[in-house]
């Protein structure tokens, strides 16, 4: 036999809940009472099997098994949770992006408390630098270099200028000494092809050369 009752308590769900109990304890075929009820919504909601209302220690719900609290926008007035999933039930002529918006809107942030952790500081590097004996670097042996003696010092030769008038003065001193000098002083004029003994008085060489011809330094 199916015993269906409608009952009309938006006021007081717990009451309701509390009949169908002793209704499906006296129900002799063992089959769930199915009961509806109408909300503020003017909706029925099916409360046979998958809904629930209260917790294991009897309370009522205030959220539902995200943690989300009942909107009346998006969630059946009846304020029951589906028993598969948890959730509240879904209000009927919601649509999905209205309802996904306000679930959203109000499913609570859960922050996670990582706390600030100290972690010690980390022992110092200490470099091995170590001493290390190194080879002494090889003496420097400098070069010395053997210069040739440098070139002897430019002398200067001084040049006299030629004195012709000289050259005739000694000829004629040395013809006064001794007139019997006369023939080989004609001899020495016709050896240089010179008429007179005046001419040497013209150029250096040949005066100098004819004064070495008759010996006179």
């Amino acid at each position: 036999m199916k015993v269906s009752i409608e009952l009309n308590l938006p006021q007081d769900t717990q009451i309701m809940e509390m009949l169908m109990k002793e209704l499906n304890k006296a129900n002799p075929t063992n089959r769930p009472v199915e009961s509806t009820t109408t909300n503020e919504d003017g909706e029925l909601a099916d409360t046979t099997g998958d809904l629930e209302l209260s917790d294991d220690q009897g309370t009522i719900r205030e959220t539902d098994a995200k943690g989300i609290a009942w909107d009346a926008r998006i969630h059946s007035g009846n304020k029951k949770c589906l028993a598969s999933t948890g959730l509240w039930q879904r209000r009927k002529n919601v649509s999905d992006a209205d309802y996904a918006r306000i679930t959203a809107e109000i499913t609570p942030v859960v922050t996670e408390d990582t706390g600030t952790q100290t972690l010690p500081p980390p022992p110092p590097v200490t470099e091995a630098t170590g001493t290390q004996t190194l080879p002494p670097p090889p003496p420097v042996t400098e070069t010395t270099q053997t210069l040739p003696p440098p070139p002897p010092p430019v002398t200067e030769t001084t040049t006299v200028a030629f004195d012709g008038n000289a050259a005739v003065v000694k000829v004629r001193s040395w013809l006064v000494k001794d007139a019997s000098r006369m023939p080989k002083l004609k001899e020495t004029l016709a050896a240089f092809g010179i008429i007179g003994y005046l001419d040497i008085a013209k150029d250096k060489d040949t005066a100098e050369a004819f004064l070495m011809a008759l010996g006179i330094e």
